[in-house]
């Protein structure tokens, strides 16, 4: 089960810790279970190589469950707050090809794939903070991920022209054939 909210930080904090939410046939608190056991919460954010506004989010997120393991496609640790580098961060496999934190969003038709090689199976509850290709991470049936959308992938909708252009030719033929099966899944 997926939920797509597009909230201000405040809206989306509110909910996160007030609501009681049901998926199935099984009621979940934030920070409890039904059957006694700690919540298991990881949250998911495309890249961790900056402080911007997506990272803050992340940082909020995780205040709310400490507990929070996170799963990200490429980090620069010396480019995260000290807050974050106190986390548990899982990289996908995206991370050990050279420059990658330099050059991550060159990497977008690779995405997808890296994305669906995390295994979530051990998490109840799955926050992700992004603007696309986190949605498509793979879940259990019974697990609830809610999805914090910043904005639409702009690379990929309205700014496609101007971003593809910027490409080498290989990126371009690369971007114009993954860009509709990433339409897709926004």
């Amino acid at each position: 089960m997926t939920l797509e909210i597009t909230p201000t930080l405040p809206e989306a904090i509110a909910f996160l810790a007030d609501v009681q939410i049901v998926p199935r046939s099984r009621s979940v608190i934030p920070g409890a279970r039904s059957d006694s056991k700690p919540l298991r919460v990881t949250i998911v954010h495309y890249w961790l190589v900056s402080m911007r506004g997506g990272e803050k989010v992340v940082e909020e997120l995780c205040r709310m469950y400490p507990q929070a393991d996170i799963f990200t496609l490429v980090c620069d640790m010396d480019r995260i707050s000290d807050f974050l580098k106190t986390r548990r961060i899982y990289t996908s496999f995206l991370q050990k090809i050279p420059g990658a934190k330099r050059h991550y969003t060159k990497m977008l038709p690779l995405m997808p794939f890296a994305l669906e090689q995390f295994d979530l199976q051990g998490y109840d509850l799955v926050l992700s903070s992004e603007s696309g290709p986190a949605k498509g991470i793979i879940t259990r049936a019974d697990a609830l991920h809610i999805c914090y959308c910043h904005s639409p992938m702009r690379y990929i909708w309205d700014q496609f022209h101007v971003y593809r252009d910027g490409l080498p030719w290989i990126g371009r033929a690369l971007m114009s054939l993954t860009a509709p099966m990433l339409r897709g899944g926004t």
